[in-house]
Order: structure tokens, then C-alpha cells, then sequence
């Protein structure tokens, strides 16, 4: 079902705590949809900053019109077969979690320079596919490197921009058994800053980039 919401969920209790879509009985494979709108200045459709979640069978979509605000931002956290899209900003931005067999597409709908389909800091990306997600501006995977990120068998295909950005600060971004295929400018895009971070890629493919 969709459950249409109009304001923006902050989850902040004391974990751990699980939650999962379902059709008709718990754990089915059904997803449930969290809408937050097309109208209006984008907001965060789930904030959790807390430790011990998991999310699971759950999809993300609309999060207003102007502005540009992801669809979910989450600190600590498991994120499993989820769907994001169709929202202002980046379809879920990370920190110190692990984003598994997620999928993003017709993210960055404000095409905001360095957001796109899944923002990874301090996390692990792990079989996970973000396409589609058009304009210039607009990346697969964005890997932001204060800190260590893993992008593992995941796939960028027919992103705007670059299958994935990686800024390299203070920290390392290793991507293992990716496919980055028909993507508007690169592959993969390094970027650094002042200090400079580590960069390694094993047994990926780069095609019609």
C-alpha cells in the first residue's frame, strides 16, 4: 500500500528497532510505499540518526517540488531492498551505514551539482543499482570521502552525469565488481580536496561511458 505523508518522519528512539514491507503477511518479499508529495518545498521523507535500525521492502518516492532535499538521510543504519525515486536531492544520503540491494533512479530531480541516486559516507553500497537518474548534473553513486567507503557489485547505468563521484579527503573509497555503463560523462569521476584520500578499483567494467 502507499502511505501518503505530508510531513517528515524523525526517527529517534532508542534502538534496535526493524522495519519491513510486506503485502499481506510478514516477510512476503512486498514492499510498502512512503509518498511525501509533489507539492510544496522538498523535505526529508525519513531521518534517522540513531544506531541499530534496519529497513527493509520499503520504497521512497516524492518529496515535494522545489529545493532539494533527499529522500532519506540515515546515520547508523541498514537499508535492505529498498527503492528510492522520484525526489528532489539525492535518493538516500548515508553516513556509517550499509545500503544493500537498493535501487535508485529519477533521483536529483533539481539536478543539484554533486547529488544523485546513493550517497555513501563512512558506508558500504553493496549490490546495489542506481539508474536513470537524468540531467547533467546527476550521479549514480556519490562516495564522500571524509571517511572509508565500500561500493561493492553494484551497477550505475544511464546516469546523467557520472556513474559515480568520488571526492577524495582524508579517507579511502574502494570499489570491487561494478558495472558503470552508458553514463553521461564518466564512469567514475576523482575528485580531491586539500588532502588527499586513496582510491582503489578491482574487476569493473566501463562501457559506452
Amino acid at each position: 500500500a502507499d502511505f501518503t505523508i505530508t510531513a517528515a518522519i524523525s526517527d529517534a528512539k532508542a534502538g534496535p528497532i526493524y522495519a519491513e514491507g510486506f503485502t499481506t503477511s510478514y516477510g512476503d518479499g512486498g514492499r510498502a510505499t512512503i509518498d511525501g508529495g509533489t507539492s510544496g518545498a522538498s523535505y526529508v521523507l525519513l531521518t534517522c540518526n540513531v544506531d541499530r535500525r534496519i529497513f527493509r521492502n520499503l520504497i521512497f518516492k516524492n518529496n515535494g517540488a522545489t529545493g532539494s532535499a533527499s529522500g532519506v538521510a540515515c546515520n547508523s543504519a541498514h537499508f535492505i531492498s529498498c527503492v528510492f525515486h522520484d525526489v528532489r536531492g539525492s535518493g538516500i544520503t548515508s553516513v556509517s551505514s550499509r545500503i544493500i540491494e537498493c535501487e535508485a533512479y529519477a533521483c536529483n530531480q533539481s539536478n543539484t551539482a554533486s547529488l544523485g541516486g546513493i550517497s555513501l559516507q563512512g558506508s558500504v553500497g553493496l549490490r546495489c543499482i542506481s539508474h536513470d537518474n537524468s540531467g547533467s548534473n546527476n550521479n549514480g553513486f556519490i562516495l564522500v570521502t571524509q571517511s572509508n567507503n565500500f561500493l561493492i557489485n553494484s551497477i550505475a547505468d544511464t546516469n546523467g552525469l557520472h556513474g559515480a563521484l568520488i571526492g577524495l579527503r582524508d579517507g579511502f573509497a574502494s570499489v570491487i565488481n561494478c558495472e558503470f555503463y552508458n553514463n553521461g560523462t564518466d564512469g567514475i569521476r576523482l575528485t580531491s580536496a586539500t588532502n588527499g584520500g586513496l582510491f582503489h578499483a578491482s574487476n569493473c567494467n566501463f562501457i559506452k561511458n
